[in-house]
């Protein structure tokens, strides 16, 4: 459990949300379980848009929220300029991050590297593929080094494959970030 609430990982993809559109809380819950699979309890959501608002990351667009019948229509936020610095902070943190325990982390920075231009989108990802160049050498070698029979170090043998696994899919995508003629996001002016 992270010492500080904007600590939290789900901070990331809340950003991300907010910053395809402007959403109330209830969308951002439903987003969350949806699209990434998320276990979010409403309380916990709540506490931490309260939070990443507290930061300065997220601002309410509607102050003079008009009643709808009884009650009045739900607060709705958006990004602040700041939160999207902090949002592309995350996303080359966790891009770069090869904790296999962040794995998830990854995952959901990959799915908005589109908000970092192209030449730090590579050199993001250049800096993954260095560092899992070393874990793959450090299971390698521990398997040349062991003296032990093959299946005693199965476990090595599976993490140095999938680590050379991932490198080999990080490198297609740096040639594919590298194409001026592919489409890349963060080339297209926004329209918001």
């Amino acid at each position: 459990m992270p010492l500080r609430a904007t600590d939290n990982p789900l901070v990331l993809p809340l950003l991300g949300l907010l910053l395809e559109q402007p959403r109330h809380q209830y969308a951002l819950l439903t987003d969350l379980r949806e699209r990434y699979g998320m276990r979010v309890r409403t309380g916990s959501l709540y506490t931490l848009v309260g939070s990443i608002r507290e930061a300065g990351w997220i601002e309410q667009t509607d102050s003079n929220r008009t009643p709808s019948g009884d009650k009045a229509s739900p607060a709705v936020f958006r990004v602040t300029p700041a939160g999207q610095d902090e949002f592309s902070r995350r996303v080359v943190v966790d891009l770069t991050d090869t904790d296999p325990a962040n794995a998830t982390r990854f995952v959901t920075a990959l799915a908005y590297i589109g908000i970092l231009d192209r030449a730090t989108a590579r050199a993001t990802l250049d800096a993954r593929i260095d560092a899992l160049e070393q874990h793959a050498q450090e299971w390698e070698q521990s398997i040349e080094t062991s003296g032990l029979p093959p299946i005693y170090m199965i476990e090595a043998d599976f993490m140095a494959s999938q680590t050379r696994h991932d490198i080999a899919w990080l490198e297609r995508f740096v040639q594919r970030i590298s194409d001026p003629d592919e489409a890349w996001p963060a080339d297209t002016p926004s329209t918001r």
